[in-house]
């Protein structure tokens, strides 16, 4: 990124100094091109609710699966 203007030399440009020195590498750039998100917004894990009504615990086993998804 290249910049030019005309500015005071006794002024403390935080943000122009930022843009001018940050380093996008050639991934980062193809990935922000195309739009792809950047980060995950999304929680890994979610919570589902599946408890009987008094909120025993329900192990499920392989002889038992069947009957305990009912």
């Amino acid at each position: 990124m290249a910049g030019f203007g005309i500015a005071d030399r006794n002024a403390n440009d935080e943000v122009t100094k930022f843009q001018l020195g940050r380093y996008v590498s050639c991934n980062e750039a193809i990935w922000r091109l195309f739009s792809f998100p950047i980060h995950e917004c999304h929680p890994t894990v979610v919570h589902l609710a599946v408890h009987l009504e008094n909120g025993q615990r329900v192990y499920f086993t392989e002889a038992n699966a069947a009957q305990r998804a009912e």
